[in-house]
């Protein structure tokens, strides 16, 4: 009922059909997660979230640069027989990335060993390969999707992937194994979907596999290299500014404040997960199709999804305002409430997150390098912000709260950003 509610609020026509595809499936594999955490909290403890938290920080970073962005230029060709080629980049990258991440992972043992705070991760460390396979390879996959506006075989694929990884992360944790459960969880659901995408290409498209020729290969890759350096640059400050969080969390404080963290993301973030990343992938495919055809149609967009995010938005206001009130109670006992205040002080940021993160498409105008501003910017304000908090004293819910405003702030400037972007190809289009 409230998903045919949050439709109507959204644009008519296929956009909406296919907002509705994925955020269904988003609902769904929210729903789940959201079943399951209150029994995931019963078989973990808060210290076993935090290890997760900083392997997938560690994760993130890896992933970042599996593919060098080159997934981000699939949509960008008018032709398939081109953004085929992109493709097979991609998959030539991870390669590389997952060949040398081996002896890398063997060097990062003694860093890791050296720090107590960090150490807690070391031994899991031999997964990380495994992670930047699956994980690369499935977002190199569903920009294929994207590109050829198969929702529904993504939607699929989502829900599949939080259907195994509940499974088994609740089986593991029954068997006590700790940490490791969790990301044996996290791994099963990353690399769930890859072989259901594979194969849509393989029934849909095999026929422009035909065309794919080294020459080619060697022409876009040239094409779309400085688009992928900067690409990679701006999501290599992205995710550091986006993980750098768990990082500091926990240099300045134990595992367990990484734990509360990282369950009051997941909780305060669901609206997110229900309904921005559906509609920021929709919103993807359509500008960067209008970016070519029609830029005054993608502002009116743009400002139209904007004001209808900002009401669903107060969804966010809701979840944190009342978890301080149901954590412990939700989630099996009192170690979890100071999670609930975790997500009260985040609620600002994710709310900006929601309604920005999900529209911001300087990719698209092939204006990496302003968001790489932008973000580096960010990144050296999240240190500053922590250190200083350190500096002063103050506790882990207190830096929190800074932090949350301060990165409101930083949304404000973004969203300013793209409408700048989206004023400059209008001229231009004049």
């Amino acid at each position: 009922m409230w998903i045919e509610q949050i439709n109507k609020l959204l644009p008519k026509g296929e956009i909406s059909r296919n907002v509705a595809v994925l955020s269904g499936s988003m609902a769904f594999a929210q729903g789940i997660s959201v079943l399951v955490a209150p029994i995931l909290t019963r078989l973990y403890d808060p210290a076993d979230y935090g290890v997760l938290a900083l392997f997938s920080s560690v994760v993130s970073l890896f992933l970042v640069i599996a593919t060098l962005r080159y997934e981000w230029a699939i949509p960008n060709p008018n032709k398939d027989v081109d953004a085929i080629h992109l493709l097979i980049i991609c998959f030539l990258v991870i390669t590389v990335v997952v060949a040398f991440s081996v002896p890398f992972m063997v060097l990062l043992f003694d860093k890791f060993g050296i720090s107590s705070n960090l150490s807690s991760i070391r031994p899991y460390l031999w997964l990380i390969p495994f992670y930047i396979f699956g994980g690369a390879s499935y977002q190199s996959l569903t920009a294929w999707a994207i590109r050829k506006k198969s929702f529904t075989p993504i939607a699929k694929t989502r829900l599949s992937q939080s259907i195994t990884g509940s499974i088994v992360n609740i089986g593991l944790g029954f068997l006590k194994f700790g940490p490791l459960g969790l990301l044996l969880g996290g791994l099963a659901s990353q690399t769930v979907g890859i072989g259901t995408l594979a194969s849509l290409l393989w029934k849909n498209d095999r026929t422009i596999l035909n065309g794919i020729r080294k020459t080619n290969i060697l022409f876009w890759l040239k094409r779309y290299l400085k688009f992928a350096l900067l690409s990679t640059g701006q999501s290599i400050a992205t995710t550091a500014s986006l993980q750098v969080t768990t990082i500091l969390l926990i240099t300045y404080f134990e595992a367990s404040v990484v734990g509360w963290y990282y369950l009051a993301q997941r909780v305060i973030g669901i609206p997110t997960g229900m309904i921005g990343q559906a509609t920021g992938q929709t919103f993807w495919a359509e500008a960067a199709r209008l970016i070519r055809s029609d830029p005054r149609e993608l502002k009116r967009l743009f400002l139209k999804f904007s004001k209808k995010l900002v009401v669903i938005s107060l969804l966010i206001a809701l979840v944190g305002i009342a978890s301080p009130l149901v954590f412990g109670f939700v989630f099996g006992s009192e170690k979890w409430n100071m999670a609930g205040y975790y997500a009260l002080y985040l609620t600002p940021m994710v709310m900006s997150q929601f309604i920005v993160g999900t529209l911001t498409h300087l990719a698209v105008h092939e204006l990496q390098h302003w968001q790489l501003i932008w973000d580096v910017c960010r990144l050296i304000l999240i240190f500053l912000c922590f250190w200083s908090a350190h500096k002063l004293g103050l506790t882990a819910g207190t830096s929190l709260l800074v932090y949350s405003l301060m990165m409101s702030g930083m949304y404000l400037v973004l969203y300013i950003m793209n409408i700048r972007a989206i004023q400059i190809k209008i001229r231009g289009s004049s």
